[in-house]
């Protein structure tokens, strides 16, 4: 489920930029594609989700921010419209990756 609705907040972002108030620059957006890509295909294949791979510090640390950015700006367009942020099916998986990504970059002294 959280794969769907970031592919769908991606597409909101490509369609207009500033759609939450932080335009995402076009390496960011296709970083993040490509990360969709790769989690929907072991995504198909099994139910439990694990992955790992090698990957620059520094550059998940600036993807890190620019979601953190983008997050911001969506939480603040669901309070004014009363909705939530995201569907509660999405919410394991995004606390996941959350806390994947921030013990990584702490364990290299970027958190």
């Amino acid at each position: 489920m959280w794969l769907a609705f970031a592919r769908t907040v991606l597409a909101q972002v490509m369609f207009d930029p500033m759609a939450y108030g932080h335009p995402l620059p076009n390496d960011a957006l296709a970083a993040f594609e490509a990360y969709l890509d790769e989690w929907e295909l072991i995504a198909e294949r099994d139910v439990v989700f694990h992955w790992s791979a090698d990957v620059d510090a520094h550059k998940v640390k600036e993807l890190a921010d620019t979601w953190l950015h983008l997050g911001e700006g969506m939480a603040a367009a669901a309070v004014k419209r009363g909705y939530p942020l995201q569907p509660a099916e999405s919410l394991a998986f995004n606390d996941a990756l959350v806390v994947g990504v921030l013990t990584a970059l702490g364990d290299e002294g970027l958190g």
